[in-house]
């Protein structure tokens, strides 16, 4: 994994070419206002179209295949869009995701053959998930108030 600074970022972002900033931002600007214009088609419905909302079942019927129909082409329109920027942000990352493994068989083959010896810190992990051992709980009982839970058992498990 890279880390880098958001100046770092920047840099990057102002050393692309022009046309590849130019298509991004385009992208950036399609996106928002496809998403515009889903907000507008909601907001001028009222919002979902509840049954509820609707005097007949007809009525319901109408308004919902109009939803689903639009609805169905903003997704296909956002599909579209997001397809597009991530092809355009690949040309202008040289990172690719061939880079990872592709599953878990994969990854334990890239292991090392033998299970290294454990270490002095594995040995206190271990030792840290034992059971702790338990002091008796003090015979003083503290003073109720607001804010004290009252005392259990010592038979109750904690």
């Amino acid at each position: 994994m890279l880390k880098v600074t958001w100046a770092e970022a920047a840099a990057y972002g102002a050393a692309l070419p022009q046309e590849l900033r130019n298509e991004l931002d385009t992208l950036r600007r399609n996106e928002r206002d496809e998403n515009r214009r889903w907000s507008e088609f909601s907001d001028a419905r009222g919002g979902w179209p509840w049954p509820g909302r609707f005097d007949s079942d007809d009525e319901h019927q109408e308004a919902q295949a109009e939803w689903d129909d639009v609805y169905g082409k903003h997704l296909v329109a956002l599909r579209d869009v997001r397809d597009r920027q991530k092809a355009a942000i690949s040309r202008a990352l040289p990172l690719t995701v061939d880079d990872e493994p592709v599953d878990l068989l994969e990854l334990l083959d890239q292991q090392p053959a033998t299970p290294a010896a454990p270490t002095q810190s594995a040995a206190r992990q271990a030792g840290a998930l034992l059971a702790p051992t338990t002091a008796p709980s003090p015979t003083l009982a503290p003073d109720e108030g607001l804010f004290t839970l009252p005392g259990s058992s010592p038979a109750v498990g904690r």
